[in-house]
């Protein structure tokens, strides 16, 4: 692979071919990009968000989630009740920017890419995207405006150029696994919904986490999960 200038500058292959990214990268393609068309779903590509909670329910970061949410009466014990729990608030579907248009869920508005009719692009905090759209040449870089290092990640904050539109500001956790990310951003909806939580690298480094939340039809979903450098 030939890296020139470009952000991603290590090869995150060899981590792409692990379960839980594997099942991430699956579901990158299964959305429109025009947040005022609703999406449809196949039943293959169904089978993919189901298999995605699967995967990460097999990792330790997300069994120590559950096991602590169990500890403070905030979920059931019962792995199946918890994979629905976690299928819902992240893959259930919501109407936001065009009444009556189910056009986003939780996983998409973070993770990638999503744009209104007037070219003002929402979401898109997934570095794993971000890392698929820099190989396929369609993605600008604007410069970083704040990094912290995390230990084992790097938070950044930069301006975007994807598809000739623009995002003054999106923030990724690079290098972080859809596992981590999960278990970060199911904890804040849950202790800290729409307040900034606050998350502690494994260096000792406090950053803060930012999960918001939006009710439809009377559910609470997330509606986006990203690290923040906001006050």
């Amino acid at each position: 692979m030939t890296l020139g200038s470009r952000l991603i500058v290590s090869d995150p292959i060899p981590d792409f071919a692990k379960p839980t990214f594997a099942a991430a990268q699956a579901l990158l393609n299964n959305y429109q990009k025009n947040v005022t068309i609703q999406d449809t779903f196949t039943p293959e590509q169904l089978a993919e968000e189901v298999a995605f909670i699967d995967a990460v329910m097999e990792t330790g970061v997300m069994q120590q989630l559950h096991a602590f949410l169990v500890s403070k009466g905030e979920a059931s014990a019962d792995v199946a009740q918890f994979k629905q729990y976690l299928s819902t608030i992240w893959f259930g579907r919501w109407s936001e920017y065009v009444p009556g248009v189910v056009a986003s869920s939780g996983w998409e508005h973070t993770n990638v890419f999503e744009r209104l009719e007037n070219n003002v692009v929402v979401g898109f905090h997934s570095w794993i995207y971000l890392f698929n759209e820099e190989e396929d040449g369609d993605l600008n870089y604007l410069g970083y405006i704040n990094a912290v290092e995390t230990g084992k990640t790097t938070v950044l904050s930069m301006p975007v150029d994807l598809y000739g539109s623009t995002k003054a500001s999106s923030e990724f956790n690079m290098g972080a696994s859809p596992e981590l990310e999960l278990a970060i951003g199911t904890l804040c909806f849950v202790a800290r919904p729409d307040v900034p939580c606050y998350v502690q690298g494994s260096n000792g480094v406090q950053f803060t986490w930012d999960t918001h939340t939006i009710t439809y039809n009377g559910v609470k979903y997330v509606e986006s999960s990203h690290p923040t450098f906001a006050a």
